[in-house]
C-alpha cells in the first residue's frame, strides 16, 4: 500500500532510506537473501525487518529533527494513516521526534523496498 503518493513528499528523506538500503545491499550475500527468505517468508520481509526493525535508523533527537526537516507533520500524518490502516489506532508517540523519524523510516523503507529493489532482489535470489 502506498501511504505517499505524492513523489515530492519527503523527497530528502526517501533518498536517504534509498541509500541506506543501497548500501546494505551491496554488501548482502545470496546466502544471506536465502535465509531471509525462510526466516520471514519473503527476502524482502527479512530486509525489511533487519535493515528498520532490528535497530534504530536514528539515534538521538537532535540528529531526527534535522532529518525531518520541515516534514514533520508529513511524518506524523504519515504514521498515522500507516498504523490507523493497519492497527486500528496509532500506537507510535508522535511527540517524541526519534520515534517519529525511525516509524517513518520503517514505513518508508518497506514501501521502497516493495517498489523499487524487488526485482534486484529477486534476481539476486536467482543467480547462482
Amino acid at each position: 500500500m502506498t501511504y505517499m503518493n505524492n513523489k515530492e513528499v519527503m523527497k530528502n528523506q526517501k533518498l536517504d532510506i534509498r541509500n541506506h538500503i543501497k548500501d546494505h545491499l551491496l554488501d548482502i550475500t545470496r546466502e544471506e537473501l536465502e535465509e531471509l527468505d525462510q526466516n520471514y517468508g519473503c527476502p524482502i520481509q527479512g530486509l525489511h525487518q533487519r535493515l528498520f526493525n532490528e535497530d534504530y535508523y536514528i539515534i538521538g533527537y537532535y540528529k531526527a529533527e534535522q532529518w525531518l526537516g520541515d516534514q514533520t507533520f508529513t511524518a506524523i500524518n504519515l504514521i498515522k494513516e500507516y498504523e490507523k490502516s493497519n492497527f486500528g489506532k496509532v500506537t507510535t508517540d508522535v511527540s517524541c521526534s526519534e520515534k517519529v523519524v525511525n516509524m517513518a523510516a520503517y514505513i518508508l523503507g518497506e514501501e521502497i523496498l516493495h517498489t523499487e529493489f524487488s526485482d534486484e532482489i529477486e534476481s539476486r535470489m536467482k543467480a547462482s
